[in-house]
């Protein structure tokens, strides 16, 4: 399956963006912001039922970016009392002049957070698809029984 012309154009700008920080807070040295969606996969919560149950929960979302370049590393928990849950995704930093495959790949990754029982905003941050350096949230609100 190949790349249409708008991703294959986006895959410069998205290598590039390297640590930035800003809204979102800073970046932890040798990372950068991963690429949130909407992308190419639509679904950038999947599996993810509207009702859950209390305790350890494991939340599986989506990033996007080369498949030769960006690595997965982690991500930043907050949690607000027991109503949201934010989670920033983080790749391992792409050296500045990295040359990188022309694809443009989902990563499938997933977290474990412990919620508590009521109604639970979950919040992914990242960068915006196709966005440049501009930051991005997902969320979804789950209901916790």
């Amino acid at each position: 399956m190949g790349m249409t012309p708008s991703v294959r154009s986006l895959l410069p700008a998205a290598v590039a963006l390297l640590g930035c920080s800003g809204v979102l807070g800073p970046v932890p040295d040798g990372k950068q912001l991963a690429i949130i969606g909407p992308g190419p996969t639509p679904n950038d919560f999947p599996g993810i039922p509207d009702t859950v149950n209390a305790g350890p929960t494991t939340i599986r979302y989506n990033t996007y970016g080369s498949s030769s370049c960006n690595r997965p590393a982690g991500e930043g928990i907050e949690t607000e009392s027991t109503v949201r849950v934010t989670f920033t995704a983080y790749d391992e930093e792409v050296p500045s002049g990295a040359v990188c495959t022309a694809d443009f790949v989902t990563f499938n990754r997933t977290v474990t957070v412990t919620l508590s029982p009521g109604q639970v905003r979950l919040v992914l941050r990242g960068l915006q698809f196709g966005g440049g350096r501009t930051p991005a949230e997902i969320a979804r609100t789950v209901i916790v029984r």
